[in-house]
């Protein structure tokens, strides 16, 4: 069909125009695929040394012969310049024998900063010199001729990335390698080392558990949440499975994607131990089938889980607000062309022909997660002191309350008497524009992110030390919901006179000293990522209970017999 003929013609005349990428291509072409992409004609191919190229695929003018003699050296057959760039500067061999091989890291090794700029080593600055683009392409050269003493993720001694101490002698393009020159200081001399700088980023799977992140000590019996960060080491995106583990047991699994030289941060949330002592956490990155380094595939932390006698920690680690993500979808486009043709006996014919095209979308989403703590006292209720009612119950202590509140620029509302109690409600919304942006011809990718399906509430005394965790219950929406108002559950009370009350409220002890008594809310395993909060709110303590005690005659069940 014509299709089909005008299809392979096109082919034909690329494959003649640019020789596929990996093929053995001639000086030549190299010359003019290599002119073409720097978009102007760096090479000239009249003075490009053909039979350097065919060896080495270097493009280079000139040729051993023509570098000085007593810069020239031969060993093992190899000469240490191959000739020069075409701005004049001898073009080093990379297979030349080293002078000194190395035997530490080389991250470490004392390297000379924009060596362009340094007069003692005779080289000059050109456009492909101090790019940060070429950052990758020099690190997987070195990881390929150094190996194991190549740290990946170190930077060199004096810089902070490579590219600021590498000499691009030869710029990479699509089908030559780079040639790079990095030169370090030993003994007061200047040594240097020479790259090949791939033209293709080199298939390349390495993932790395990070880091641990996790308040110590923490509380017996309470909820934690940690953070955990996975870094994608290697070149290709991958997809590999994440594990958690607390105190020897694996307590989450889950399938993570990070792109090239990404890294990310998931939270998980376990419960300590009901025994104080010295525990593991633990992150592990199961490897890839085309993974060769898994030496740092698991990363391991130590936490001390105490008893309630010590004071809060802080908590501001554990917060994870919002986080975005990207999503690809796919769908097929069906294609057809008709064409007529007219044979030789004058018959007319109509051919047709259809094709499958798989198009491809990637969209952003993202997740978000706000929180409103208040705390209620009842203390901004105006009660007489002299004419007290029974209703005057939650709001005894007003009466002195309000007035110091307002003198000290304070919520009368979050200040009370040590001995009372006082309200704590947790607002929580979530929020995601999940699967709304679906490209109109793809199919959504399906799945639901929910709410909060936990919060928990810590108090701590004024003195800073753990008093009680209760977990919240929801008055108004459902565990997942976007939407939740928390507050306490629902508790007794029993007052010095007998009296028992049922309340959503936690009661201090009549011994705490005036200050901030703390209430810590906690959020555990929101939306995608999941999403996190650890938020403190404080109430006042002004004062005891006994400030407020008042005289009222005696009735005859508290008299207990006759009066007199």
């Amino acid at each position: 069909m014509k299709k089909y003929i005008l299809l392979i013609a096109l082919m034909g005349f690329f494959l003649l125009s640019f020789p596929v990428l990996g093929a053995d291509i001639t000086a030549h072409e190299a010359v003019q695929i290599a002119n073409q992409e720097i978009g102007w004609e760096h090479f000239n191919i009249d003075q490009v040394n053909v039979d350097i190229w065919n060896k080495y695929e270097v493009l280079v003018y000139g040729g051993p012969n023509t570098v000085p003699a007593q810069d020239q050296d031969l060993v093992n057959g190899e000469y240490r310049y191959l000739g020069y760039t075409p701005l004049g500067e001898l073009m080093s061999n990379p297979y030349f024998p080293p002078d000194d091989p190395a035997s530490t890291v080389i991250n470490n090794w004392n390297w000379i900063y924009n060596p362009w700029e340094n007069g003692a080593l005779k080289v000059g600055f050109s456009k492909w010199d101090n790019k940060p683009e070429n950052e990758p392409y020099i690190k997987a050269a070195l990881n390929e001729k150094f190996g194991t003493l190549f740290e990946h993720n170190t930077p060199p001694k004096g810089a902070s990335y490579w590219y600021e101490d590498t000499k691009i002698l030869q710029p990479r393009t699509s089908v030559t390698p780079g040639l790079g020159r990095l030169w370090h200081n030993w003994n007061g001399s200047y040594w240097y080392i020479t790259v090949i700088i791939p033209s293709e980023m080199p298939a390349v799977t390495d993932i790395e558990a990070v880091s641990i992140s996790q308040q110590s000590p923490v509380l017996i019996n309470t909820h934690q949440v940690s953070s955990a960060v996975f870094r994608n080491n290697g070149t290709i995106s991958a997809t590999f499975t994440a594990r958690y583990y607390a105190c020897g047991s694996l307590i989450k699994e889950e399938t993570l994607d990070i792109d090239p030289g990404k890294t990310v941060t998931k939270n998980f949330s376990w419960k300590s131990p009901k025994t104080a002592g010295t525990y593991s956490l633990k992150i592990h990155a199961v490897p890839l089938p085309s993974e060769e380094n898994i030496e740092n595939n698991t990363k391991e932390t130590s936490v001390i889980v105490q008893n309630y006698n010590y004071t809060k920690p802080d908590c501001e680690f554990t917060n994870k607000l919002t986080a975005g993500w990207n999503e690809t979808y796919s769908w097929e486009v069906e294609h057809s062309s008709c064409s007529a043709y007219t044979d030789e006996e004058g018959n007319s014919y109509t051919e047709c022909d259809s094709w499958t095209e798989t198009v491809t979308q990637t969209v952003p989403y993202s997740e978000s997660l706000t929180v409103a703590t208040t705390v209620n006292t009842k203390q901004g209720i105006p009660t007489d002191r002299d004419n007290p009612k029974e209703s005057d119950r939650e709001s005894r202590g007003s009466w002195e309350i309000i007035p110091w509140a307002q003198q000290n620029g304070l919520n009368p509302n979050e200040v009370t008497r040590a001995g009372y109690g006082f309200e704590v409600k947790v607002q929580t919304t979530y929020w995601t524009d999940w699967e709304t942006k679906v490209p109109g011809p793809a199919s959504p990718h399906g799945g639901e992110y929910k709410g909060p399906t936990k919060v928990v509430a810590q108090f701590y005394n004024t003195s800073g030390y753990f008093v009680e965790q209760l977990d919240m219950v929801p008055t108004k929406g459902n565990p997942g919901d976007k939407n939740i108002t928390w507050e306490l559950p629902i508790k007794t009370h029993t007052y010095p006179d007998g009296q028992t009350i049922y309340e959503r409220k936690h009661y201090t002890d009549v011994s705490n000293k005036d200050g901030n008594y703390g209430v810590r809310i906690v959020i555990f395993d929101c939306g995608r990522e999941p999403l996190s909060i650890c938020q403190d709110k404080y109430v006042t303590i002004y004062g005891d209970m006994y400030d407020d005690i008042y005289t009222r005659p005696a009735t005859s069940n508290e008299w207990g017999g006759d009066r007199y």
